[in-house]
Protein backbone atom coordinates (compact mmCIF):
# COMPACT_ATOMS: atom_id res chain seq x y z
CA UNK A 1 0.00 0.00 0.00
CA UNK A 2 1.53 3.35 -0.54
CA UNK A 3 2.00 5.70 1.80
CA UNK A 4 0.02 8.68 2.49
CA UNK A 5 2.32 12.32 2.45
CA UNK A 6 3.38 13.50 5.29
CA UNK A 7 2.30 16.48 6.58
CA UNK A 8 -0.89 16.32 4.87
CA UNK A 9 -0.28 18.09 1.65
CA UNK A 10 -1.99 16.18 -1.07
CA UNK A 11 -3.36 14.04 0.89
CA UNK A 12 -7.23 12.37 -0.61
CA UNK A 13 -9.82 10.72 0.95
CA UNK A 14 -9.52 7.47 -0.45
CA UNK A 15 -5.33 7.37 0.97
CA UNK A 16 -7.07 8.17 4.39
CA UNK A 17 -9.67 5.46 3.27
CA UNK A 18 -7.16 3.29 2.67
CA UNK A 19 -4.87 3.83 6.13
CA UNK A 20 -8.34 3.79 8.62
CA UNK A 21 -9.65 0.40 6.25
CA UNK A 22 -6.33 -1.06 7.40
CA UNK A 23 -6.71 -0.03 10.94
CA UNK A 24 -10.23 -1.04 11.59
CA UNK A 25 -10.92 -4.04 10.09
CA UNK A 26 -8.46 -5.51 12.59
CA UNK A 27 -11.56 -4.60 15.20
CA UNK A 28 -13.53 -5.82 12.78
CA UNK A 29 -14.93 -2.82 11.12
CA UNK A 30 -14.81 -3.91 7.09
CA UNK A 31 -16.28 -1.80 5.44
CA UNK A 32 -14.60 2.03 4.92
CA UNK A 33 -15.89 3.98 1.87
CA UNK A 34 -15.86 7.48 0.49
CA UNK A 35 -19.11 9.67 -0.01
CA UNK A 36 -19.57 13.01 -1.08
CA UNK A 37 -20.79 15.47 1.88
CA UNK A 38 -21.94 17.90 -0.67
CA UNK A 39 -24.20 15.71 -2.12
CA UNK A 40 -25.42 14.61 1.39
CA UNK A 41 -26.36 17.68 2.09
CA UNK A 42 -28.04 18.27 -0.76
CA UNK A 43 -29.99 15.08 -0.42
CA UNK A 44 -31.40 15.98 3.39
CA UNK A 45 -32.69 18.91 2.36
CA UNK A 46 -34.46 17.58 -0.56
CA UNK A 47 -35.92 15.76 2.29
CA UNK A 48 -37.02 19.15 4.27
CA UNK A 49 -34.27 18.22 6.89
CA UNK A 50 -31.96 20.70 7.06
CA UNK A 51 -31.07 19.55 10.62
CA UNK A 52 -29.51 16.50 9.55
CA UNK A 53 -26.75 18.20 7.15
CA UNK A 54 -23.12 17.38 8.24
CA UNK A 55 -20.80 20.35 9.00
CA UNK A 56 -18.95 21.76 5.83
CA UNK A 57 -14.78 22.27 7.43
CA UNK A 58 -14.21 24.77 5.02
CA UNK A 59 -15.73 26.70 2.09
CA UNK A 60 -11.79 26.94 0.66
CA UNK A 61 -13.15 22.82 0.15
CA UNK A 62 -15.31 22.65 -2.90
CA UNK A 63 -16.01 18.69 -2.69
CA UNK A 64 -15.60 18.22 1.13
CA UNK A 65 -15.26 14.08 1.45
CA UNK A 66 -16.96 12.23 3.88
CA UNK A 67 -16.31 8.42 5.27
CA UNK A 68 -18.68 5.58 5.67
CA UNK A 69 -17.76 3.34 8.12
CA UNK A 70 -19.76 0.30 8.69
CA UNK A 71 -18.63 -3.85 9.24
CA UNK A 72 -20.04 -7.54 7.75
CA UNK A 73 -20.34 -10.41 10.40
CA UNK A 74 -16.79 -9.97 10.72
CA UNK A 75 -17.28 -7.61 13.48
CA UNK A 76 -18.38 -10.15 15.55
CA UNK A 77 -15.38 -12.10 16.72
CA UNK A 78 -12.99 -9.01 17.93
CA UNK A 79 -16.07 -8.02 19.58
CA UNK A 80 -16.64 -11.18 21.29
CA UNK A 81 -12.82 -10.93 22.37
CA UNK A 82 -13.11 -7.37 23.10
CA UNK A 83 -15.60 -7.97 25.89
CA UNK A 84 -14.63 -10.89 27.38
CA UNK A 85 -11.48 -9.17 28.25
CA UNK A 86 -13.51 -6.22 29.47
CA UNK A 87 -16.27 -7.54 31.43
CA UNK A 88 -15.73 -5.40 34.28
CA UNK A 89 -14.87 -2.19 32.63
CA UNK A 90 -17.55 0.48 33.88
CA UNK A 91 -17.39 2.40 30.38
CA UNK A 92 -18.91 -0.89 28.78
CA UNK A 93 -21.70 -1.92 30.95
CA UNK A 94 -24.52 -0.07 28.95
CA UNK A 95 -25.39 -0.45 25.29
CA UNK A 96 -21.24 -2.08 24.70
CA UNK A 97 -21.52 -2.61 20.92
CA UNK A 98 -21.68 1.37 20.57
CA UNK A 99 -19.37 1.92 23.16
CA UNK A 100 -17.05 -0.89 21.23
CA UNK A 101 -17.98 0.85 17.86
CA UNK A 102 -16.99 4.45 19.49
CA UNK A 103 -13.22 3.17 20.74
CA UNK A 104 -12.30 1.62 17.99
CA UNK A 105 -13.20 4.42 15.12
CA UNK A 106 -11.69 7.35 17.44
CA UNK A 107 -8.59 4.88 17.85
CA UNK A 108 -8.43 4.13 14.18
CA UNK A 109 -8.37 8.40 13.83
CA UNK A 110 -5.54 8.79 16.36
CA UNK A 111 -3.63 5.75 14.39
CA UNK A 112 -4.26 7.85 10.94
CA UNK A 113 -3.35 10.86 11.99
CA UNK A 114 -0.23 9.44 12.90
CA UNK A 115 0.53 7.62 9.55
CA UNK A 116 -0.39 11.30 7.59
CA UNK A 117 1.34 13.45 10.49
CA UNK A 118 -1.43 15.85 10.45
CA UNK A 119 -4.43 15.58 12.90
CA UNK A 120 -6.92 17.71 12.05
CA UNK A 121 -8.20 16.32 8.75
CA UNK A 122 -11.52 14.83 10.71
CA UNK A 123 -13.52 17.62 11.50
CA UNK A 124 -16.84 15.52 12.49
CA UNK A 125 -17.78 12.13 13.55
CA UNK A 126 -21.59 10.83 13.88
CA UNK A 127 -22.28 7.33 14.87
CA UNK A 128 -25.36 5.60 13.60
CA UNK A 129 -26.80 5.95 17.50
CA UNK A 130 -26.45 9.28 17.93
CA UNK A 131 -29.83 11.53 18.32
CA UNK A 132 -30.84 14.92 17.89
CA UNK A 133 -28.04 17.53 16.70
CA UNK A 134 -26.04 14.48 16.08
CA UNK A 135 -28.38 12.49 14.09
CA UNK A 136 -27.15 10.95 10.49
CA UNK A 137 -29.00 9.47 7.82
CA UNK A 138 -26.70 6.99 7.35
CA UNK A 139 -28.63 4.50 5.04
CA UNK A 140 -28.22 7.71 2.72
CA UNK A 141 -24.60 8.25 2.93
CA UNK A 142 -24.49 4.62 1.75
CA UNK A 143 -26.77 5.77 -0.84
CA UNK A 144 -24.53 8.26 -1.77
CA UNK A 145 -21.55 6.33 -1.62
CA UNK A 146 -22.77 3.80 -4.13
CA UNK A 147 -21.58 0.99 -2.16
CA UNK A 148 -25.41 -0.07 -1.74
CA UNK A 149 -28.17 -0.10 -3.44
CA UNK A 150 -30.84 1.51 -0.81
CA UNK A 151 -34.20 -0.26 -1.19
CA UNK A 152 -37.74 2.22 -1.30
CA UNK A 153 -39.92 -1.40 -0.35
CA UNK A 154 -38.02 -2.72 3.16
CA UNK A 155 -35.83 0.51 3.45
CA UNK A 156 -33.02 -1.78 3.62
CA UNK A 157 -29.46 -1.11 2.28
CA UNK A 158 -28.56 -4.16 0.03
CA UNK A 159 -25.22 -4.78 -1.29
CA UNK A 160 -24.84 -6.47 -4.70
CA UNK A 161 -22.61 -9.36 -2.86
CA UNK A 162 -23.63 -9.66 0.82
CA UNK A 163 -27.47 -8.67 0.48
CA UNK A 164 -28.65 -6.84 4.10
CA UNK A 165 -26.04 -8.43 5.90
CA UNK A 166 -24.11 -5.33 7.15
CA UNK A 167 -24.25 -2.78 9.39
CA UNK A 168 -23.79 1.04 8.95
CA UNK A 169 -21.50 2.34 11.95
CA UNK A 170 -20.08 5.84 11.56
CA UNK A 171 -19.59 8.80 9.59
CA UNK A 172 -16.33 11.09 9.42
CA UNK A 173 -16.58 14.66 7.94
CA UNK A 174 -12.71 15.16 6.66
CA UNK A 175 -11.33 18.51 5.51
CA UNK A 176 -10.24 17.02 2.38
CA UNK A 177 -11.42 17.60 -1.56
CA UNK A 178 -12.73 14.61 -3.05
CA UNK A 179 -10.50 15.86 -5.94
CA UNK A 180 -10.93 13.57 -8.92
CA UNK A 181 -12.76 10.95 -7.16
CA UNK A 182 -16.01 9.06 -8.77
CA UNK A 183 -17.61 10.20 -6.09
CA UNK A 184 -17.31 14.35 -6.37
CA UNK A 185 -19.20 13.64 -9.68
CA UNK A 186 -22.03 16.31 -10.23
CA UNK A 187 -24.60 14.04 -10.98
CA UNK A 188 -26.64 11.90 -8.67
CA UNK A 189 -24.97 8.15 -7.65
CA UNK A 190 -27.65 5.79 -8.93
CA UNK A 191 -26.85 1.77 -8.46
CA UNK A 192 -29.62 -0.44 -9.54
CA UNK A 193 -31.28 -3.03 -7.57
CA UNK A 194 -29.33 -6.12 -6.90
CA UNK A 195 -31.95 -8.35 -6.28
CA UNK A 196 -35.15 -7.37 -7.66
CA UNK A 197 -36.97 -10.68 -7.75
CA UNK A 198 -37.72 -9.84 -3.85
CA UNK A 199 -39.45 -6.98 -4.23
CA UNK A 200 -42.89 -8.32 -4.47
CA UNK A 201 -42.34 -10.19 -1.41
CA UNK A 202 -41.15 -7.03 0.38
CA UNK A 203 -43.78 -5.46 -0.28
CA UNK A 204 -46.42 -8.04 1.20
CA UNK A 205 -44.39 -8.44 4.23
CA UNK A 206 -44.21 -4.68 5.07
CA UNK A 207 -48.09 -4.39 4.23
CA UNK A 208 -48.27 -7.38 6.95
CA UNK A 209 -45.83 -5.50 9.48
CA UNK A 210 -47.51 -2.77 9.19
CA UNK A 211 -50.95 -4.18 9.30
CA UNK A 212 -53.97 -2.46 11.79
CA UNK A 213 -53.17 -4.31 15.10
CA UNK A 214 -50.29 -6.22 14.26
CA UNK A 215 -47.95 -6.71 17.32
CA UNK A 216 -44.39 -7.41 15.77
CA UNK A 217 -41.67 -8.79 17.28
CA UNK A 218 -38.09 -8.74 16.48
CA UNK A 219 -38.05 -12.13 14.05
CA UNK A 220 -40.52 -10.50 12.14
CA UNK A 221 -37.83 -7.77 11.28
CA UNK A 222 -35.39 -10.44 10.59
CA UNK A 223 -37.94 -11.96 8.32
CA UNK A 224 -37.89 -8.61 6.17
CA UNK A 225 -33.90 -9.03 6.02
CA UNK A 226 -34.40 -12.62 5.18
CA UNK A 227 -36.82 -12.10 1.99
CA UNK A 228 -34.22 -8.96 1.02
CA UNK A 229 -31.34 -11.70 0.80
CA UNK A 230 -30.90 -13.63 -2.15
CA UNK A 231 -28.89 -17.03 -2.75
CA UNK A 232 -25.59 -16.00 -3.20
CA UNK A 233 -25.76 -13.55 0.29
CA UNK A 234 -27.14 -16.36 2.48
CA UNK A 235 -23.71 -17.34 3.50
CA UNK A 236 -22.99 -13.56 4.83
CA UNK A 237 -25.68 -13.88 7.31
CA UNK A 238 -24.76 -13.46 11.03
CA UNK A 239 -24.36 -16.23 13.15
CA UNK A 240 -27.22 -16.99 15.55
CA UNK A 241 -25.73 -15.10 18.37
CA UNK A 242 -24.98 -12.03 16.35
CA UNK A 243 -28.57 -11.95 14.38
CA UNK A 244 -29.87 -12.01 18.61
CA UNK A 245 -27.89 -9.88 20.43
CA UNK A 246 -28.22 -7.12 17.54
CA UNK A 247 -32.10 -7.34 17.50
CA UNK A 248 -32.60 -7.97 21.28
CA UNK A 249 -29.71 -6.56 22.82
CA UNK A 250 -29.51 -9.73 24.85
CA UNK A 251 -25.67 -9.50 26.79
CA UNK A 252 -26.04 -13.31 27.60
CA UNK A 253 -25.15 -13.59 23.69
CA UNK A 254 -22.13 -12.05 23.31
CA UNK A 255 -20.38 -15.41 22.22
CA UNK A 256 -18.97 -16.78 19.39
CA UNK A 257 -21.05 -19.24 17.93
CA UNK A 258 -19.35 -23.03 18.00
CA UNK A 259 -19.30 -23.28 14.16
CA UNK A 260 -18.18 -19.35 13.79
Amino acid sequence: MACAPKGGAGTRVPQICNLLRETLSLSGFDIVVPFSVKHYNAAVRELKHTEWCLPIPSPEVETPGGILVGNTKAVWEPFCNFMNANKENPDFAQNPFDRYTEACIFKGIESVNKAVGRNNWSRNTRFSHSTGKNFVHIQLACKLSEFAYLNPICHLNVHEDLGPWFALRAVIVTDLDLHAHPHDSTSKPSLPNPYPDSDEVLAAKVKQLFAPGKQNTWCDWLDLRDLATSDKAKKHRYSENQIRYHYTYDRKRITIDEDD
